[in-house]
């Protein structure tokens, strides 16, 4: 595994989109071994949304979690970016997509999940579009979804 990816927190990403990142496309690589293979992430309160972002024909393999969403970490309107995920594998991940924050206009299309544990989808917050995918062996929940504590008001 290399020794120079990017790190938040300690924890280290295969790839990094954030800032208002726009009109960018990842295509055919191959994410490994990562504690987050792709992460969509906001760091700064004044960042744009993500927008135009192509995430295909790609293959995420024994990441903790492949695809984390936080672009929504500092408002709901930061989230609302479009980013299109389309026919990417994912195998043998812990999680697969997972939701830190309140995004949102996020489209998952003809991907396959195979083998995640324990969860495929995590959802803590936000929302996703999930459509013509697959989603196989999974050794938890194909979808967990948090609900919101109603005792944290940065969750209202």
């Amino acid at each position: 595994m290399p020794r120079n990816q990017g790190q938040y927190g300690g924890f280290v990403q295969g790839i990094d989109i954030e800032q208002g990142a726009h009109d960018n496309t990842i295509a055919g690589n191959s994410i490994e071994g990562n504690r987050r293979g792709l992460m969509l992430y906001q760091v700064d309160s004044r960042g744009d949304p993500l927008s135009g972002n192509r995430i295909s024909y790609n293959t995420f393999v024994g990441n903790d979690d492949a695809v984390v969403l936080w672009d929504g970490k500092y408002a709901a309107t930061q989230g609302t970016g479009s980013v299109s995920f389309s026919r990417n594998t994912y195998w043998g991940n812990a999680k697969t997509i997972v939701s830190e924050a309140a995004t949102s206009n996020k489209t998952f299309d003809h991907e396959t999940v195979y083998l995640s544990r324990p969860h495929a989808v995590y959802l803590k917050a936000g929302s996703v579009k999930i459509v013509n995918s697959i989603f196989s062996r999974t050794m938890g929940d194909h979808f967990s979804v948090k609900p919101l504590d109603p005792l944290l008001p940065s969750q209202a």
